[in-house]
């Protein structure tokens, strides 16, 4: 076995891909059974930039923020949702096919930093071979591949990044590519920006045995110099300003200064405003302590292992971001890492804790896509892990062959029950948070506007962006319809909102009225059912007073 994966890994780096792809783009327009309303909004806008060039508002495709309907999302995976928008049509699987590609690429990108962050070891190809097949089966890659959250395809060109900057010694170009790289990571979601110099700085560091220490720095200023430069669209964006208040608007411990000042005000109180007490009950311990309870939280085993991200679009709630069975593997790959790659095992320490920053600031602990920066690190450590398994079980020789076999089946199980639930009650159990019942809504209302009637549709505020990406609204006639906080009241004969709602159950114009039960007082002439089998809205339908 050791000498098939020296002399074939090109064979079985292919079979490895071939799984990941399998388990990324298999029923990838259906399950999840809907788009989040984050897809849909990406869609909206890839949709009308590769139909124009411009953005449903009418801006140009090459801004550095896109206001889209009031969220502020960065570009790269709004353009690439474009291409693929223009190559597979207007659905779910063209929304999603770029974060499954980066699914797969991130299993080859994984191979290739696992052989360079290894380079000493004698089993570097076996080592990297084994974190490329983790992070193809890990529910964690799986999971977010299938969706099109942009935090996915910025771990993936952070990966790229590090993977240029081990080849920086070779030339200068590969300095301009990891700053390329870096720029397009941060371009696709903000948090990688704290991450990228850290990982700059650990792969730089580890080359130094072989690089003389002023190249070295000199590589590294050229590196971050230009990706700052590439940055500067971003930070001088009329949008930039607002889009970091809407990302600090969520609930965070940076942000409880008050409750934090108070806690520590009562306590210096009760020991009398000692010196002692303006020490001990400083409230910036207190924002240590609550950053280390939440650090704790996402790094804590259950999370990471049994039961994953309690909010159903961030996992099953059935496994954790790892497979259960892979836990004594980590373990050992952990104690191999301390034991004989101190430097590297520094730096993934700090690759790791950087990375869970942005998911320890806010209270909705634990947090799998904030600490998907993270992703890379747990396969090379599984990788590890795993060399050090084989090379332990090929020693032991028929004894060793018939661990190491069952090993493998007793994984391949535990990936076929977590896919098995994915593919048959996942769908089900997590439709609503998926928006379930949104498309069918939408089609509904695409489906009455031939007949000359007033359509008013409530429920979710932002119908609108369904609506438009559903109904086939062309980018062009989106761009001339006024947004009202980046938020369109009204598409042809369709309003939206809960004011148009009512406007519409009092005017009793000719027309339908879309809403929830309780919305429409439980006079509901039909319902609107999701994927899921439940009705999610209720239709009435409006007459004129007097008509039959």
């Amino acid at each position: 076995m050791n000498t098939a994966l020296i002399r074939h890994p090109k064979h079985i780096l292919f079979g490895i891909i071939c799984l990941a792809t399998l388990l990324r783009v298999g029923l990838l327009g259906k399950i999840p059974v809907g788009l989040y309303i984050d897809e849909v909004a990406i869609g909206v806008d890839a949709v009308s930039v590769s139909q124009t060039g411009r953005d449903m508002h009418g801006n140009s495709a090459l801004q550095a923020i896109y206001p889209s309907y009031g969220d502020y999302k960065l570009p790269v995976y709004i353009l690439l949702s474009a291409v693929s928008v223009k190559m597979f049509g207007t659905n779910e699987f063209a929304v999603r096919f770029p974060s499954a590609v980066a699914g797969v690429g991130t299993v080859v990108a994984v191979y290739i930093l696992a052989k360079d962050f290894f380079q000493r070891s004698k089993q570097k190809e076996r080592i990297a071979l084994c974190a490329a097949a983790f992070i193809a089966i890990m529910p964690w890659s799986i999971l977010f591949s299938r969706s099109g959250f942009e935090g996915h395809v910025g771990q993936f060109f952070l990966l790229l990044s590090a993977v240029a900057a081990f080849r920086s010694h070779k030339s200068i170009w590969w300095c301009i590519i990891t700053a390329l790289f870096g720029a397009m990571a941060v371009y696709t979601y903000y948090s990688v920006r704290f991450v990228f110099p850290v990982v700059l700085v650990g792969v730089m560091s580890i080359q130094m045995t072989s690089l003389q220490w002023k190249a070295l720095v000199g590589k590294f200023l050229l590196s971050i110099m230009l990706w700052m430069v590439l940055l500067i669209p971003m930070v001088r964006s009329p949008l930039y300003e607002a889009s970091q208040r809407f990302r600090l608007s969520a609930r965070s411990v940076l942000q409880d200064y008050d409750k934090q000042v108070g806690r520590a005000n009562e306590l210096r109180s009760e020991d009398q405003f000692s010196l002692a007490s303006r020490v001990f009950h400083h409230r910036y311990l207190y924002l240590v302590k609550d950053l280390a309870r939440n650090y704790a939280a996402n790094m804590s085993l259950p999370f990471l292992f049994l039961t994953g991200d309690p909010n159903l679009r961030h996992g099953t709630g059935k496994v954790g971001l790892m497979l259960f069975p892979t836990l004594p593997i980590f373990l050992i790959g952990m104690y191999v890492i301390a034991r004989r790659y101190k430097k590297e095992g520094f730096v993934l320490l700090m690759w790791y804790m950087v990375s869970l920053l942005p998911a320890s600031v806010p209270y909705e602990i634990p947090h799998a896509l904030r600490s998907l920066n993270a992703l890379g690190v747990f396969g090379l450590v599984l990788g590890i892990g795993a060399d050090a398994c084989i090379h332990w079980c090929l020693s032991k020789k028929r004894m060793g062959y018939v661990l190491l076999v069952a090993g493998f089946c007793i994984i391949i199980v535990s990936l076929g029950m977590f896919m098995a639930d994915y593919l048959l009650s996942y769908p089900s159990r997590s439709a609503m948070v998926w928006f379930d019942g949104n498309k069918q809504a939408a089609s509904f209302l695409a489906s009455k506007r031939g007949e000359g009637v007033s359509l008013a549709a409530s429920g979710d505020e932002k119908m609108f962006l369904w609506y438009a990406f559903y109904a086939g609204i062309s980018g062009k006639e989106l761009q001339t319809i006024q947004s009202i906080s980046y938020r369109k009241p009204y598409i042809g004969s369709v309003k939206f909102g809960t004011n148009a709602l009512n406007d519409a159950l009092r005017a009793n114009e000719n027309g339908y009225a879309l809403g929830t039960s309780m919305e429409l007082y439980d006079d509901v002439s039909e319902s609107i059912y999701g994927a899921s089998g439940i009705p999610v809205y209720g239709v009435k339908r409006i007459s004129p007073k007097g008509a039959k």
